[in-house]
């Protein structure tokens, strides 16, 4: 198969740039602009296949799934200066096409094209381990190419592990393609303030985002290895991070809403590391911490190798768990007993949604739940945590990163958010449940670091345990 991505064109065509530009002339009049950009991908990438949450074992690098990336980049950048979303979807069908109001289609003023410059290695992500009793592969795999807390996602499903074949055995995690290096070219036409702006969606991208599936966790990072005009990206080289705040226009349009944008986001940044992969896991290795590290997110457990001797988490959602399932039918929750004094609270909804509670024996079993962004399942991330690769003074420098989005909190956005318990009872979150500030108070690590969500706090744990700075975007 052609190392070429091109579904505007038809899948498998190999066109080079003069014939992007043609395109771009034929439609479009006056002279066209371009950018070229060698880059390397220096995490393993994920999914960014036709088929979701697979990687195919090809080396492409499909140009449909780099446009989305730079589409969301574009509204984060430029497309803050949009005054409603209404406005910048037509703004966006405008630059990046799609279907319009009468169903019929938009054509894309801007044209990527893709071609793999080394394919790197297909390879597992991890393993699960032999069960030597003879039943299915473990549930919990070991991960080799990555931070577990970022790479859980691809463990294989329960059904998968209880083949036949697979009894007794180790089997294979899902795989990823780590080391590809690729050339993109964007072509668009002479435009006022167009090339500006796909620049700062371009820049915006190799920073803080990356290819495929999962780059709010560190997957698929990219580093800048050229580019043709020379200069255009030259925030990528800077003498100091506190640089990168002068790096992007900052619209006029800059206060929250309900779509991310970076101008009014803080990027937290780290010591730097020996390699890309050594900052990506300080990074991620942290907001495991945060979350579930044990005299941090949980108290001290009588065998922490144990997890079913783990330590009570300090966090409030389990009792909030345990105190609305009460409510529904009575429960003897014996030594866990809801006693946490935040509950009911669910601050960590901010860190993006669905999220799986699972509990471990009875009567514990029975507050396993779900929440969810009723209506879409999904509320993403509004932390990015990762590797961001940099030159600094001339040198490439590998920083473990969190940027935390400017964007709506879950809270404040139209919609609910709702508890599916695994027994089929529902429960409609309050705003207060999610919000709470006297709740806040009442959490050990919110309270140290005197913040008012777990966003914030999370930054700031992050901050004090990397000797890192606060950059204002």
């Amino acid at each position: 198969m052609s190392p070429f991505r091109t579904p505007v064109n038809g899948p498998g065509l190999q066109l080079d740039p003069s014939a992007i530009a043609n395109d771009v002339d034929q439609r479009y009049s006056g002279k066209h602009h371009e950018i070229a950009a060698n880059l390397k991908v220096i995490t393993p990438i994920f999914g960014g296949g036709f088929e979701a949450g697979s990687t195919p074992e090809i080396a492409e690098i499909r140009s449909s799934t780099v446009k989305g990336h730079l589409r969301f980049w574009w509204r984060a950048t430029a497309g803050a200066t949009q005054k409603d979303d209404k406005a910048l979807l037509v703004r966006e069908r405008e630059l990046f096409g799609g279907a319009s109001g009468d169903d019929e289609g938009e054509p894309s003023k801007v044209i990527v094209q893709t071609e793999v410059l080394s394919e790197g290695e297909y390879v597992r992500s991890g393993v699960h381990p032999q069960n030597y009793s003879g039943g299915p592969p473990k549930a919990f795999a070991r991960f080799e190419e990555g931070p577990a807390y970022a790479l859980w996602t691809l463990q294989q499903p329960n059904e998968e592990r209880g083949k036949a074949d697979n009894l007794g055995n180790e089997l294979a995690t899902k795989f990823v393609r780590k080391d590809a290096r690729f050339k993109l070219i964007i072509s668009f036409p002479n435009e006022s303030g167009l090339s500006e702006q796909i620049s700062q969606a371009l820049k915006a991208w190799i920073l803080f985002g990356g290819y495929g599936s999962r780059t709010r966790r560190g997957l698929g990072s990219l580093e800048l290895e050229s580019i043709e005009p020379p200069g255009i990206l030259d925030a990528l080289s800077v003498e100091n991070c506190d640089q990168l705040s002068e790096a992007f226009t900052k619209p006029d349009n800059s206060e929250t809403s309900p779509w991310p944008r970076l101008s009014g986001s803080h990027l937290y940044v780290g010591a730097s590391c020996n390699s890309a992969k050594d900052a990506w896991k300080k990074a991620i290795n942290l907001f495991q911490e945060f979350r579930q590290g044990e005299e941090v997110g949980r108290n001290k457990g009588s065998d922490p190798r144990n997890r079913f001797k783990l330590g009570r988490s300090r966090w409030p959602e389990p009792d909030s768990l345990r105190e609305i399932r009460q409510g529904f039918s009575t429960v003897n929750w014996g030594r866990h007993t809801p006693s946490h004094p935040g509950r009911i609270y669910f601050p960590r909804a901010d860190f993006g949604l669905p999220i799986q509670f699972r509990f471990i024996g009875r009567p514990d079993e029975l507050a396993n739940a779900k929440l969810t962004f009723a209506g879409t399942d999904r509320y993403a991330s509004r932390l990015i945590i990762k590797v961001m690769s940099i030159k600094i003074g001339g040198k490439q420098t590998y920083l473990p990163i969190v940027l935390n989005l400017n964007v709506s909190h879950v809270w404040n956005l139209p919609g609910s958010v709702k508890l599916e318990f695994d027994d089929r009872h529902d429960y409609t979150l309050k705003r207060r449940e999610m919000e709470n500030a006297d709740s806040a108070e009442k959490i050990i690590l919110m309270n140290e670091q005197k913040a008012l969500t777990a966003s914030e706090a999370f930054c700031h744990y992050f901050k004090s345990k990397t000797d890192g700075k606060k950059v204002s975007l």
